[in-house]
């Protein structure tokens, strides 16, 4: 009999003995590694359908997003197929669908203009001033999600090298860094409520813990003072430092790895969407010709034209 983590580690090596891309052989690994961790101990043959299903379910439950739990589908579709090929056992992926390609929408972030009115709502009033632009700054210089920001422990937060430890989606950690705007902000947060493990809290007179629900209660109720109507909370606020990102020139493999995504394609399909004018800028600003010698002259000819 064959565990279930010896034929894994046997499919990355005919991944590699095909030539697949580094890329796609990372994330076979990556998916594959916590599929065989959930299953410890596990024979091939022992591994039906049934609980595969359950597998799936618990990604969705884990709030994973609905593309996440799509390339965990694909992948362990591929796997099974060759399970099938390499041992001659059965595909319990055959009685499970085969996700369809989501529909590639353009993320609903917050816009610039509400960003700065909630910041100078969050400055002006509210029970704390210095915890609502501490919580503000964070979100928007990390793109964490809400349990990111609701977990933080003070513990985790590295105010010198501007890094923290986040965890979100239960037990998954990553650091993000932050800027020294968003350092001082924190910093003066922490002085002033120089108690307790967590950094945030939601309510300052019992220290209840800040959970995704109250986050969002606190960014409506920022919103509201802004005067705002729009979509503005957490997560649209994740959008909007994803997308800023990258219309700033920031790369999408950085990216990925700030928000915490499971694959690149994830984070391409959501954020490197752009319009034929923005490919059009970034192409005059990047492309390698503009930086030759031997047409510099005739680009700052044209300047001066112009």
């Amino acid at each position: 009999m064959t565990s279930l983590d010896q034929a894994a580690k046997e499919f990355i090596l005919s991944c590699e003995a095909e030539g697949l891309k580094e890329t796609t052989i990372r994330w076979y690994q990556s998916i594959l590694t916590r599929f065989v961790l959930h299953h410890p101990g596990a024979n091939l043959e022992e591994v039906d359908a049934h609980q595969i299903r359950l597998y799936l379910k618990g990604l969705r439950t884990a709030e994973y997003a609905p593309d996440s739990v799509n390339d965990y589908t694909r992948a362990l579709h591929r796997f099974w197929r060759w399970v099938h090929q390499e041992y001659d056992l059965r595909n319990p992926m055959r009685s499970i669908r085969y996700p369809q390609q989501l529909k590639v929408r353009t993320p609903k972030a917050v816009s610039i203009e509400a960003v700065i009115a909630m910041f100078h709502a969050a400055q002006k009033g509210g029970m704390s001033p210095t915890r609502d632009m501490a919580i503000l700054a964070f979100a928007l210089d990390t793109g964490c999600r809400a349990g990111g920001i609701c977990t933080l422990l003070r513990r985790d937060v590295d105010l010198k090298l501007r890094r923290a430890i986040v965890t979100e989606k239960g037990d998954k950690t990553r650091v993000v860094p932050f800027s020294k705007v968003t350092a001082a902000l924190l910093e003066d947060w922490i002085d002033e409520r120089n108690e307790g493990i967590a950094v945030f809290f939601y309510s300052l007179s019992t220290w209840e813990a800040l959970r995704p629900n109250s986050l969002y209660l606190l960014f409506k109720r920022i919103a509201r003072r802004a005067g705002l109507r729009e979509r503005a909370n957490p997560h649209a606020w994740r959008h909007r430092f994803s997308i800023s990102y990258i219309q700033a020139g920031g790369d999408i493999y950085t990216l990925s790895r700030i928000l915490g995504h499971e694959s690149v394609d994830t984070t391409a399909r959501h954020y490197a969407i752009f319009t034929d004018q923005e490919v059009s800028e970034a192409h005059e600003k990047y492309s390698p010709i503009n930086s030759l010698d031997m047409f510099k002259q005739e680009k700052d000819n044209d300047n001066v034209t112009e």
